[in-house]
């Protein structure tokens, strides 16, 4: 048995299915659990061109870093709007509440990192950026 793991992104399911949003709007493929981590995590996230997340989260413990691979994205960050376009890196600690959408017309594609790994580490609120 192999000392590493290797997957396809799209062989790891997409939670935003379960929360009835289609691929095309939202992808969030979490990799801890199907990659077996355990000292840190490491996401995919696409955000559709024309979705417009209403949710928000926080982290109680885990610090994460977000990788704008392509397309570009309004982040909000507690009250403030910032722009990120492909190739920036935004690493946001854990008591601050994040929520991205993307911009231009395109798709926002991330690659997501948390470290340390905690289980039910983060708020969700359904309602924190409005429409």
């Amino acid at each position: 048995m192999a000392d590493w793991t290797l997957k396809s992104w799209k062989d790891i399911p997409n939670t935003s299915a379960g929360w009835g949003i289609p691929d095309e709007m939202m992808e969030m493929r979490i990799g801890r659990s199907a990659l077996g981590l355990t000292d840190h995590g490491v996401s995919y996230a696409k955000f559709g061109k024309d979705f417009v997340p209403t949710f928000g989260h926080r982290q109680k413990q885990q610090e994460e870093t977000y990788c704008l691979i392509s397309g570009s994205c309004t982040a909000k960050l507690g009250d403030e709007l910032v722009q990120l376009k492909a190739g920036d890196v935004l690493a946001v600690p854990p008591h601050v509440w994040r929520a991205f959408r993307a911009t231009d017309g395109v798709d926002a594609v991330m690659i997501i990192t948390g470290a340390p790994a905690a289980e039910d580490d983060g708020d969700i609120d359904m309602e924190w950026w409005p429409a």
